[in-house]
């Protein structure tokens, strides 16, 4: 299924263009689709369905190269753990092809990654392992586990800790506390390692330590709503029909 058809089919709509840009952060796969409605937000929410009520900002993540495996198993992971999704980890809305290549089209959660000062310094150790804790129980629950833990891989949000990338989480073979406690170490393993480096050289030279969100001058996008092919200029990413 083309994005456009996925728009399509999820909210009841028509193929239209949507501005892009690439995300500021060490995932290369990953770029913003910025998509807004034909109405003002407010006056489109009281004429149209709640299925119109497309987010204004949507991640965008492309297959890499001859990870074909990866990615049908990230997108079976979202819908094993679609009860988490909005919680402790992203929104998933299907898959999509962008360019000619298979894409996840995900939440994007905003928020910074554990690079970030706000939880290398402002946080206790304390406070880290209970918020790590609390995301990652409800996997664990759903007899999932975590192995991927890289600072960028984790939002802090609103107060909780977000999980990114499903790629490398599989079905749990083992005791479910044990797991906890192995993913609780490792994450913290990380976090005093990374909090050393901020204590001693300063503000961690990473794209990882970003927010997930654009600059505000870039959420201006075009918007063709009649168009079967959209806009086509260089500076701008879009739908295929």
């Amino acid at each position: 299924m083309t994005l456009a058809q996925l728009v399509t089919n999820y909210f009841n709509s028509s193929p239209y263009g949507a501005g892009a840009s690439p995300v500021p952060t060490p995932h290369p796969g990953c770029m913003h689709w910025l998509v807004t409605t034909i109405l003002p937000r407010k006056l489109a929410l009281a004429f149209l369905t709640v299925a119109w009520s497309l987010p204004t900002t949507i991640v965008v993540k492309k297959l890499k190269p001859n990870w074909d495996d990866e990615f049908t198993h990230e997108l079976r992971m979202y819908e094993k753990l679609k009860s988490l999704q909005g919680k402790q980890i992203l929104v998933c809305y299907g898959e999509a092809y962008c360019d000619g290549t298979r894409a996840l089209v995900l939440e994007d959660v905003g928020g910074v990654s554990l690079y970030h000062r706000s939880a290398l310094v402002e946080m206790s150790e304390e406070q880290m392992a209970q918020m790590i804790l609390a995301s990652y129980r409800p996997m664990i629950s759903l007899n999932i586990a975590y192995d991927d833990w890289k600072l960028d891989n984790l939002y802090l949000v609103d107060g909780r800790v977000v999980f990114l990338d499903m790629e490398y989480v599989y079905e749990l073979d083992f005791d479910p506390e044990r797991a906890i406690q192995l993913g609780r170490a490792a994450i913290l393993e990380r976090w005093h390692q990374f909090r050393e480096q901020y204590h001693k050289y300063g503000e961690i030279e990473m794209q990882g330590a970003t927010s997930l969100r654009p600059p505000r001058s870039r959420l201006a996008v075009r918007f063709s709503p009649f168009i079967s092919r959209p806009i086509s200029q260089s500076k701008w990413a879009h739908l295929h029909c």
